[in-house]
């Protein structure tokens, strides 16, 4: 399970496996904080495919699309802990081919946000 850790600067993750379309496709993360894990309980998690990295009007897929979910909840998750999962069914990914890019976002308020990326292939 990836760690993303808000005190890392980088914010980049390494690449995301690759899928196939029409295969559905599952992601655990941990957000930690100086390799501590963060309670998430208060706070937002988003999740999305873009087809480029950093234009947000390029959307693929996110959280709110049906099939997409985000799940911190036992057995898949625990938000005391900062875990979560992405869980994509496969009609969700029938007409998605190519590079694309994994967006997560943080959303704890006040200014206190973070987000990370990685590169996704999804072929053919």
């Amino acid at each position: 399970m990836p760690t993303l850790d808000t005190s890392d600067d980088r914010f980049q993750l390494a690449q995301a496996d690759d899928w196939f379309a029409g295969e559905s496709a599952e992601f655990r993360f941990q957000i930690a904080q100086n390799g501590d894990p963060v309670d998430i309980t208060e706070m937002t998690v988003g999740f999305r495919v873009q087809q480029r990295e950093y234009d947000t009007s390029a959307v693929v897929f996110d959280g709110d699309t049906d099939g997409v979910e985000i799940i911190d909840e036992e057995p898949l998750g625990d938000p005391e802990v900062g875990e979560f999962t992405v869980r994509i069914d496969a009609a969700v990914t029938d007409d998605v081919f190519g590079e694309n890019h994994i967006k997560i976002t943080l959303d704890a308020g006040a200014d206190t946000n973070a987000e990370w990326r990685a590169r996704v292939l999804v072929t053919a």
